[in-house]
């Protein structure tokens, strides 16, 4: 059960302090969602998979114009995915 979750703000600060000097995103979107995550092999029989929640930033990097996406647990504040691409 999840009782608390990291602010908007907390969790975009850790994302910066996570990614480094060296690179700047502009944020386009913020959203609250559900993704899929690893079960635990005790349970890996009584389910099919657990969603839990993260915030998924949408941003640009200035330094390459990369369009990147950044999950970040809403409890930890790890970033659990990074997912990156060009638009042309």
């Amino acid at each position: 059960e999840i009782t608390e979750i990291l602010t908007l703000k907390t969790a975009l600060t850790n994302l910066s302090e996570q990614i480094g000097d060296n690179s700047v995103y502009d944020v386009y979107g913020v959203e609250l969602v559900y993704r899929a995550s690893k079960i635990p092999e005790e349970r890996s029989e009584e389910l099919d998979r657990i969603l839990t929640p993260k915030w998924k930033i949408i941003t640009i990097n200035q330094n390459d114009s990369k369009y990147t996406l950044f999950y970040v647990d809403v409890v930890t504040g790890e970033i659990t995915q990074r997912f990156e691409h060009y638009y042309e």
